[in-house]
Parts: C-alpha cells; sequence; structure tokens
C-alpha cells in the first residue's frame, strides 16, 4: 500500500532534515505545486531548491533559472537565470541548455544558439 499523503512528506522530511540535497529538491517541488497535502509556497521551494543547488542538484538550478526568469513569485532576474541554467547545463541538464540556447537566439547570437 501507498502511504498517505502526509506520511509521504514526513518520510521526505526527515531526509531533508538529514542532509538529503534530493529530498530538498524533491520537497521544493512539492512546495512549488502545492501537492501532498502541502499549500503552495514559492519561496520556501526556493530555499530548498538553492540549498540543494549548493549541494549539486542539477535540476534544483534549472528549477531556479525558470523562476528568475517568470519573475512571479521572486524578483525576476536574468543574470541569476542564466547563472542557475548554465550551472545546470554544465551537469548535462538537457532543458536548461535549450534554454541558453533559446536566450542566444532571442539575442541574435545564432552560431552559440
Amino acid at each position: 500500500p501507498r502511504p498517505k499523503p502526509s506520511q509521504t512528506v514526513s518520510m521526505i522530511e526527515k531526509r531533508v532534515n538529514a542532509g538529503d540535497p534530493v529530498a530538498m529538491f524533491h520537497l521544493g517541488t512539492e512546495h512549488e505545486i502545492g501537492s501532498y497535502g502541502l499549500q503552495k509556497d514559492v519561496l520556501r521551494a526556493v530555499e530548498l531548491y538553492l540549498h540543494a543547488a549548493e549541494l549539486g542538484v542539477n535540476k534544483a538550478h534549472h528549477n531556479l533559472g525558470v523562476l528568475f526568469v517568470e519573475g512571479k513569485v521572486v524578483e525576476k532576474d536574468a543574470a541569476k537565470a542564466f547563472q542557475h541554467y548554465e550551472a545546470a547545463a554544465m551537469c548535462g541538464q538537457v532543458s536548461a541548455r535549450h534554454n541558453l540556447g533559446c536566450r542566444e537566439y532571442d539575442a541574435g547570437n545564432y552560431d552559440l544558439a
């Protein structure tokens, strides 16, 4: 049987408290979208993503890039978005590479896109 949503969150939080960067990313994602019975809390997601990114989770860098490009909850910051996309792309994150290519294309740098 699958655990209840509250049990799932409890298990993830236990891993976060133990310093598990993948759990930090996962819990950040759940806060960003408001699943498993959690209230949507993008600022908490950003905190978790930042910590996970510092610990090497490239998907966390990608998600931070998206949030800084959108600028809906956090202040829009193209430089921070580029920094996070670049870090994720350097680790092989395909979506981040795509987003960097789109940025170069929009800037007219077709050879880099």
